[in-house]
């Protein structure tokens, strides 16, 4: 069994050994004095429906956090965010990234989009990856809890993440922000500042950089883990000619590198008999002993193998990970004369990522794996919104996406894997069979593409000034292409000779017989329509006191498999869409 441990403050004198500084230039903003017998609180802006309200007005389940907030705390990736937001859960496993929402997320697949939707400043991230960004000058984080069917729509079953930046201000100024912590030698430097270029023109700039040396042991390399540098810039143009129209263009790109991970073995029970693909049973080589104990006794393995507590300590060869994002958006503002507001939000994003896998979570020489994903998407959202000081206030619009995604993976059983004398050791196999997994690999290919289209649309009837009741539709149809080729191969990736699955003198056969792998080429295509409904109503007991009662259906769309070893039927290619339905009833008190 293996654990993923987060970093976390040990003890108050670690927290002692973190040194902050913060620095601010511009003109200060003087502060409105309220009396001294008087507390006020501060009214919470959010656009978790597409409009700017107040957190206390909308009937959703919503914590937004404050980018202050985000720099006070070191709040720094979607994996810390967990600490301040109930129901929310973030993991970053050596395979994948998972989000979950009141326990409802996606599992370790790269075929799969997250069923808690990500958004940056209008921008939909489906992609575990996408998600691995710090964050960088942000204004508010808002996470919705629950299927957000209509407004958010794509993939948000189980819940949405809204990121919003912070935008260029009217006066010059900035912020600079440098910390340091003693135990994992962590470096983090970030800065932003704005530069009115005029009055109607501006723009604003924010870097960030972090060096850590980790905070978990690794017993057979004797390096910390994981060792991280990232180092992020942005640069936001804001363009306001006029109050009726405004444009935001926002440019972010950056580069992660990792080294290691934060993954420990716990609990290893003795090694039992296996039970391979192919109905024979593959028997450990000493009976009672736990893997770990077998690496050692042995294969005289390295001696960390046989750590399997969890004490921040851990044994692996060689684990990174080189994530390289690109995000480009164009959000368009234009007032009419009406009072309606037309909003156009234009997005591109991609990413490059490259990892590298101890899979078998051990320091000893078993196998190694790899993966490489790109991914490129443009996205058009145009929505146009009502006034909300009117009896029926009313937002719509439709959205367009299209992506491509590629992806590769192998797994490389080298000359010095235990799998070869396992496997020449085994009574019941030729002598020697051992042989036929030296220096091979099994490289599989896995490509995705999706044209997507959706209409919504939302209206809000305010009965009387307690009582509004809102209702929503969402209708999309998505169409998607998969393949996905495993080969066999030799290391420089020249297909070996295949041979038959039922005779033990080819390494197709043990490659089936041990991995479950199996050479194989797939390919599908599908579509599907759905309509997406939502209905909300919500009671004003007092400007301080307001409940709901909601009712929606999230959608999920299907698509293929990326990691299935075989072809159907005894494999799989294909998966249906998910539905959730939500019945919720909440109150809201200041």
């Amino acid at each position: 069994m293996t654990i993923e441990l987060h970093r976390m403050w040990r003890s108050s004198k670690l927290q002692a050994m973190a040194i902050a500084m913060t620095a601010t230039i511009g003109t200060p903003i003087a502060a409105a004095q309220d009396s001294a017998d008087e507390v006020v609180l501060d009214e919470i802006i959010i656009t978790a429906q597409k409009r700017e309200e107040s957190l206390q007005d909308v009937p959703i389940s919503v914590n937004a956090v404050s980018g202050e907030k985000l720099a006070e705390a070191g709040i720094a990736r979607l994996d810390d965010l967990k600490s301040y937001v109930p129901n929310l859960q973030v993991t970053e496993t050596g395979i994948a990234n998972n989000f979950y929402i009141r326990g409802i997320g996606s599992g370790l697949n790269q075929g799969f989009e997250q069923s808690v939707s990500t958004y940056s400043d209008g921008l939909y991230r489906g992609r575990g990856p996408q998600s691995r960004t710090p964050f960088l000058d942000l204004e508010r984080i808002e996470v919705l809890r629950g299927p957000q069917p209509i407004l958010f729509g794509k993939n948000a079953i189980a819940g949405a993440v809204n990121l919003i930046s912070a935008r260029p201000a009217s006066e010059f100024g900035g912020s600079v922000r440098a910390s340091y912590e003693a135990e994992t030698n962590e470096q983090v430097l970030e800065g932003a500042v704005s530069i009115p270029f005029s009055e109607t023109f501006g723009a604003r700039v924010a870097l960030r950089y972090r060096q850590s040396d980790g905070y978990v042991d690794n017993l057979t390399r004797g390096t910390e883990e994981p060792e991280r540098e990232d180092t992020f810039g942005r640069i936001t143009f804001a363009f306001t000619p006029n109050e009726n129209f405004d444009a935001t263009l926002k440019i972010e790109t950056g580069r992660s590198d990792v080294v290691g991970r934060q993954v420990e073995i716990f609990g290893e029970l003795a090694a039992a008999p296996v039970l391979r693909p192919n109905g024979t049973t593959l028997t450990p080589p000493i009976p009672g002993l736990t893997y770990g104990q077998i690496l050692r006794n042995a294969f005289g393995q390295n001696v960390g193998v046989l750590n399997n507590t969890i004490d921040y300590n851990r044994s692996a060869n060689s684990d990174y990970s080189i994530m390289e994002p690109t995000e480009t958006v164009l959000t368009m503002n234009f007032r009419f004369d009406s009072g309606i507001t037309m909003t156009s939000v234009s997005g591109y994003s991609s990413y490059d990522l490259d990892e590298g896998c101890d899979c078998d979570f051990t320091g000893g020489n078993v196998f190694s794996a790899g993966i490489t994903e790109s991914y490129k998407q443009v996205s058009q959202e145009l929505r146009f919104a009502s006034p909300t000081d009117q009896t029926v206030s009313w937002i719509g619009g439709a959205f367009l996406q299209n992506y491509d995604l590629n992806e590769s993976d192998f797994i490389f059983v080298p000359a010095n894997s235990i799998v070869v004398p396992l496997v020449s050791g085994n009574p019941a196999l030729p002598m020697g069979s051992g042989a036929f997994f030296s220096n091979t690999r099994n490289p599989r290919v896995f490509k995705q593409d999706s044209e997507l289209f959706a209409v919504f649309a939302q209206g809000t009837w305010s009965i009387s000034d307690a009582l509004r009741m809102t209702a929503g539709l969402r209708w999309s149809t998505e169409s998607k292409t998969g393949s996905r080729v495993t080969q066999l191969t030799d290391p420089a990736g020249v297909p070996l000779p295949a041979g038959s699955l039922a005779v033990p003198n080819n390494v197709d056969f043990f490659y089936n017989a041990v991995f479950g792998i199996r050479r194989h080429s797939v390919r599908g295509e599908r579509t599907e329509d759905n309509f997406s409904p939502l209905v909300n109503v919500q009671y004003n007991f007092s400007d301080d006191t307001m409940a709901y009662l909601s009712w929606a259906k999230g959608y999920k769309s299907g698509g293929f498999d990326a990691r299935s070893n075989q072809a159907p039927p005894t494999g799989t290619f294909e998966y249906e869409p998910e539905t959730a339905k939500t019945y919720e009833l909440g109150v809201k008190t200041k």
